[in-house]
Parts: C-alpha cells; structure tokens; sequence
C-alpha cells in the first residue's frame, strides 16, 4: 500500500470515526419563545455577526426531540458546565452527529431546534464549542400572555393551548418553572463561560448598542427594528 493511499484511507476513516462539530463562532438565541428571538436573529445579521440564520425547523425538531430530552436527562444539576462538557462531549457528538451535519451551515440560531431551550445549554456547547448564548429576560406577566395568545392562535402547534381554557393558572405555574429551570441552566453555564454569555431584557433591544457590544462591532445609530411582533406585544 502506498504512503499516499494509505492517508487517503486514514482521512476517510476518521471522517467516519470522528463525529463533527460546529468549529466556527455561532450565536444561539437561549431564552424561550416569545422573548424576541427573531427580533435578536435579524439584528445579529444586520451587525454581520453572522450570514446564515436558522429559523424553525419542525421536522428536525419532531425528529431530535426524543434525543434531546434524554440527553437533558443526563446533566446532573450540581455539575459544571466545563466538567459536563469534558465527560461528554464525545457522546453527545456522536449522537446529535446528523443534527450537527444539517446545522453546520447556519451562524445564527433563532428558532428550534437549535435555538430557544429544547437542548440543554451544555449539550450545545459540546458540539458548537465557539457558541455564544443569548438570553433574553421579559416581565414574566407580559410574557405569560404572549404565549398564552400565541398558543391559543396556533392549536395545531400546541395541543396545550386547551389547559388555557380549564386551568390558566396551573399553565402558567408550569410555565414559569419552566422558565426557571431553563434559566438556572444558563446562569450555569454563563458561570464557566462569561465571555460566551449575554443576558439582556428587552429594553435593551431598543438599539443595538448590548448586542453589538457582545459581537465586538461598532452599533449603527438609529432603533433596533423589530420583527415577528404582534399588535398586542
């Protein structure tokens, strides 16, 4: 066997053996739905944090979900973010590897399934090791109404719209919880990754100024425009 050939199959073996990564810096938008994520995803491509948005993708999210919720299932809640990652990341990698191939063309991550808070923070940054996380806070009323409404209007999209109507309350117990969860994950992985982590609240999505500060480019005058915004946002 030549020396040539023979690269050529190590190069083919560990193209087979060595599960891919995201390489390349990429903004995921971590919060839940409703907190002006597509807002944030149009305002990173006009700062050109990034070129290829993401946006919902239902099938790839019907088809991962079950993936995801057992890897999420494996982070233990008193474990750091570094020391989870170290442990795991190989596994993870392999697992999500058909995911990681259909992802890796995007740099920004508005929607699921990617983006918002199907996959455990964690998770994310074991496949995307250059990711950096955005979270937005909202007043929890205002956003409890909002995807009250919003699940309301799309019934074909959240069979739980129905529990608005018997126990309004008990929906927005849950959904507070989890908020909470979801959150706690992130300040857990901000603690280890600071310079990876922004959290900001709406207000601060006026101008561009938070987010062009945390890309480390220059904000453009004038108002941050919104999108996906309904009358009674």
């Amino acid at each position: 066997m030549t020396g040539v050939f023979r690269r050529m199959l190590d190069r083919l073996r560990d193209e087979v053996e060595t599960p891919p990564v995201i390489a390349a810096p990429v903004y995921i938008v971590a919060s839940p739905f409703k907190t002006a994520s597509t807002t944030v995803g149009k305002a990173l491509l006009h700062l050109n944090a990034g070129r290829h948005e993401m946006v919902f993708h239902g099938q790839l999210q019907q088809k991962y979900g079950t993936c995801f919720r057992e890897i999420n299932k494996t982070v233990p809640e008193d474990v750091s973010a570094k020391r989870w990652i170290a442990d795991n990341q190989l596994e993870v990698r392999q697992t999500l590897s058909g995911l990681t191939r259909r992802l890796a063309r995007f740099d920004i991550y508005s929607d699921a399934p990617f983006g918002h808070t199907h996959l455990h923070p964690f998770a994310r940054k074991a496949i995307a090791p250059q990711a950096r996380f955005i979270w937005v806070n909202r007043p929890m009323d205002e956003w409890l109404d909002s995807v009250r409404r919003w699940e309301i209007a799309h019934p074909d999209v959240y069979p739980r719209h129905v529990v608005w109507a018997r126990n309004p309350e008990g929906r927005a117990t849950t959904l507070r919880k989890r908020w909470d969860r979801h959150h706690k994950q992130f300040e857990r992985l901000a603690a280890d990754y600071p310079q990876d982590c922004l959290e900001l609240s709406v207000d601060d999505l006026e101008d561009y100024r938070a987010l062009a500060a945390f890309c480390g480019v220059a904000a453009p005058a004038g108002a941050l425009r919104k999108h996906n915004v309904s009358r009674d946002d």
